[in-house]
């Protein structure tokens, strides 16, 4: 696993947020509802795969392997936005738009498209990244 922006020289990942920085947190999350938070990204050959963290109230915590592709990335950032926070966008959207749909361990993006909506899903994020 390559590390994303080691702090301090670092060999581990650290925790990112919407800007790149350390800790995770959102400074308008609502600590009653869900909380997704990036916690590593590797790039791949196709793309990136990044372990997500989810805590939902009254629920344990779930990690999970989100891959997001090359195609995906430029769809919604146009290439002007990081990947994690990308990749943050789509889990929470899809936890917005499909509270049904329970997340699997590992999962693409383009799975989160289908499950909540495309279009929806597509605007939920280009709005809140």
């Amino acid at each position: 696993m390559l590390p994303v922006e080691p702090e301090n020289g670092a060999d581990q990942p650290r925790e990112l947020d919407q800007s790149g920085e350390s800790p995770v947190r959102r400074p308008n999350q609502d600590r009653a509802g869900p909380s997704v938070q990036v916690e590593t990204e590797r790039e791949t050959p196709g793309g990136w795969s990044f372990s997500i963290r989810i805590r939902m109230p009254g629920v344990a915590p779930t990690t999970h392997e989100l891959s997001l592709s090359w195609p995906d990335y430029e769809f919604w950032s146009h290439g002007l936005i990081s990947p994690s926070r990308i990749a943050e966008a789509v889990v929470r959207a899809t936890i917005e738009l499909a509270p049904e749909f329970r997340l699997p361990e590992r999962f693409d993006a383009s799975t989160c498209r289908r499950r909540a909506g495309g279009r929806a899903l597509d605007e939920w994020v280009r709005a809140n990244i």
